[in-house]
C-alpha cells in the first residue's frame, strides 16, 4: 500500500512543483534544508531532473564536446598505463550468490584489466555492526525520518563480489556523504576491512598522518597519484578535533575553498607524482546535468593541478568534459578530463522512475583512460592519450525476500545482438524497452555530438 501512495504522492508532488523539478537547481547542505528541499529531493528519487539549470547553456556546452584526447600526442611515447573506474559501490539489497558469480561475465575483462583498478566505496564497511540497506518500503515510516538521508552498512559479501579471477581494485575512494554512517569506528573498521584485502584507500583515514600520505601507485615507469573529497557528510557529525577523518570540501558551493585539494596536489608532486586524479563526491541526487558552480570548482580544481577528476554521488551517469588549460607550475597548455558522475557500480536499485522516460537507475559505465609518457625537449611528460565510456545495464529480477537475481550486460552489445542477448537473459518486452531507453538517454545526455572518440568499435 506504501508503494502506492509514494507514488501518489510523487505524482500529486511533481506536479505542483513541476517548475521546480523541470530544472537543475542549486541545494544548500542537507544540514539547512527546509521542507520543500526535502519534498524536491524525494521527489527526484521518482522523477530525474533531466534540464541543466537554465539560461547557462550547459547542455549545449557538454553536446560540443571534443574528447579526442590522441590528437593532442605531440611526443613519442615509451610507455603507457592504463586505469580504470567504477561509480559507486552501495548496498541498496542483497545480491544473490548465484549472481555474485557472474557479475563480471560481461563487463569484467574490460574493467579489471586496466594496469589501476579503481572504484568509489559509497559506504562504510563494518563488520562489527549488522548491515544495513535502508532500502524496503515495507520498512518506511511516514515520520520524520523519512525527511533524513538514509544510513548505511555494508557486508564483507560486497567486498567479495568485488572481483574477477582474484583481481580486485587497486584502490578505492572512501570520502563520501555516508562515510560516518557508523561514525568514528565505521570509518576505522572500513580501512582496516580493505588493508586486510590488499586494496588501498583515499578520502578517509584514521590519523592525520595518513590523511596526509597521498597514495601513489606505479605502472609502467608511471606514477599516479590519488586524491578524494566529499562536499557532505549528510547529519553525520566529525568528532571533535579528529577532523582527519575525512577529507570535506564544499564542492557543491561556489567559489569552493580547495586550500586542502592545493596541499595534496603538492604532496603529490614531492613524492613524483607523474598524474593527479582526484575522486569527488559532489552534485546532487539524480539530476543529469552538474550545475554552473561545480563546473566552475571542477575548472579550478584542474587548473590547481589535477589531471582528472572523477565524480561521484548522483547516482545516475553525468556528461564528461576534456577542459585546457595552463599548468600551474611550468605555464605551458595542459589537458584535463572531467567524469562528473559515473553513476552506480556495484549497486542493484530496484525501485525506478515511474515518472520518468529514463531508467537511468539501472544505467551505469566502466570508465577506461590510457594515459602516456614520452620524452620532449624539456624532459618526460604525461598526458592522457585516450578515454573509453563502455556503459552497462543492470538486469534484475527478485528472487525471494529481500533478494535479487542481477546480471550486468554490455549495453550496446546486447543491443547490437538483441535476438540471441534476448534468449540468453530472457529478456521480456518490457526489459528490451528499457534497454533502449537507456541507451536513447545515453545518446541524448551523456555522450557529445561527436562521440567516435570515446567509444569502442562493435
Amino acid at each position: 500500500m506504501l508503494r502506492y501512495l509514494l507514488i501518489v504522492a510523487a505524482l500529486a508532488g511533481g506536479k505542483l512543483l513541476d517548475n521546480k523539478l523541470k530544472y537543475s537547481r542549486e541545494l544548500p547542505d542537507i544540514k539547512q534544508w527546509s521542507f520543500t528541499d526535502y519534498l524536491y529531493s524525494i521527489l527526484k528519487a521518482w522523477r530525474p531532473v533531466v534540464r541543466a539549470q537554465k539560461d547557462k547553456g550547459i547542455e549545449q556546452f557538454f553536446k560540443a564536446q571534443d574528447l579526442d584526447f590522441l590528437k593532442d600526442c605531440r611526443t613519442e611515447t615509451a610507455s603507457k598505463a592504463t586505469l580504470s573506474f567504477g561509480g559507486d559501490i552501495i548496498d541498496w539489497v542483497e545480491i544473490e550468490k548465484e549472481s555474485r558469480n557472474h557479475l563480471w561475465d560481461e563487463i569484467g575483462e574490460y574493467y579489471f584489466s586496466g594496469d589501476i583498478v579503481c572504484a568509489n566505496l559509497e559506504m562504510p564497511i563494518d563488520t562489527e555492526k549488522p548491515p544495513r540497506k535502508p532500502f524496503d518500503l515495507k520498512s518506511i515510516k511516514l515520520d520524520r525520518s523519512l525527511f533524513k538521508a538514509p544510513k548505511f552498512n555494508g557486508s564483507s559479501l560486497t567486498l567479495d563480489a568485488l572481483q574477477r579471477n582474484g583481481r580486485r581494485p587497486d584502490i578505492l575512494s572512501t570520502a563520501t556523504n555516508h562515510c560516518l554512517n557508523m561514525e568514528e569506528s565505521g570509518v576505522t573498521n572500513t580501512l582496516g576491512l580493505l588493508d586486510e584485502r590488499g586494496i588501498r584507500h583515499v578520502g578517509t583515514a584514521r590519523t592525520h598522518e595518513e590523511q596526509e600520505d597521498i597514495p601513489i601507485i606505479e605502472r609502467n615507469g608511471i606514477k599516479v597519484a590519488f586524491l578524494a573529497y566529499t562536499y557532505s557528510i549528510n547529519q553525520d557529525m566529525v568528532p571533535e578535533g579528529k577532523e582527519y577523518l575525512v577529507n570535506i570540501v564544499q564542492l557543491n558551493e561556489k567559489n569552493a575553498d580547495i586550500s586542502i585539494i592545493r596541499r595534496h596536489i603538492g604532496i603529490a608532486r614531492s613524492k613524483g607524482a607523474d598524474i593527479i586524479v582526484a575522486s569527488l563526491h559532489w552534485g546532487y541526487d539524480q539530476e543529469v546535468y552538474p550545475t554552473a558552480s561545480i563546473i566552475d570548482n571542477a575548472h579550478e580544481i584542474i587548473q590547481a593541478g589535477v589531471d582528472i577528476i572523477i565524480g561521484h554521488h548522483p547516482h545516475i551517469l553525468q556528461p564528461l568534459e576534456k577542459y585546457i588549460c595552463l599548468d600551474p607550475v611550468n605555464g605551458k597548455k595542459r589537458t584535463g578530463l572531467i567524469a562528473y558522475s559515473l553513476g552506480e557500480f556495484l549497486s542493484y536499485p530496484p525501485y525506478s522512475y515511474p515518472l520518468s522516460p529514463i531508467p537511468a537507475v539501472w544505467l551505469s559505465a566502466v570508465f577506461c583512460i590510457e594515459i602516456s609518457k614520452g620524452h620532449s625537449g624539456s624532459g618526460f611528460q604525461t598526458w592522457i592519450s585516450g578515454v573509453k565510456l563502455r556503459p552497462f545495464y543492470k538486469l534484475g529480477r527478485k528472487t525471494g525476500r529481500g533478494s535479487y537475481s542481477v546480471r550486468f550486460i554490455d549495453l550496446r552489445k546486447t543491443l547490437n545482438g538483441l535476438i540471441t542477448a534476448a534468449g540468453h537473459y530472457r529478456l521480456s518486452i518490457r526489459d528490451i524497452n528499457k534497454i533502449a531507453r537507456a541507451n536513447a538517454y545515453l545518446e541524448e545526455f551523456i555522450y557529445p555530438a561527436d562521440n567516435d572518440s570515446i567509444l569502442e568499435s562493435l
